[in-house]
């Protein structure tokens, strides 16, 4: 999947699957990171922290189809 950082912001970034354990995990990551793509189909939480200490949590599914 293509992760899309808030415009003008630099953030690291997660994927954390169900049990917490992180998967990937990237580094000043500003405009858009490529994700996932060694992910088996389940649930996950992608993490993004940003440099000015907010952050966001997505919940996402990695399907098939």
């Amino acid at each position: 999947f293509e992760l899309k950082i808030r415009a003008n912001a630099i953030a690291d970034v997660q994927v954390i699957d169900l049990h917490g354990t992180p998967l990937e995990i990237k580094s000043k990551v500003s405009g858009t990171a490529q994700m996932g793509s060694k992910l088996a189909y389940g649930a996950y939480t992608i993490v993004v922290n940003y440099i000015d200490g907010t952050r966001e949590e997505i919940k996402i599914i990695k399907s098939p189809n």
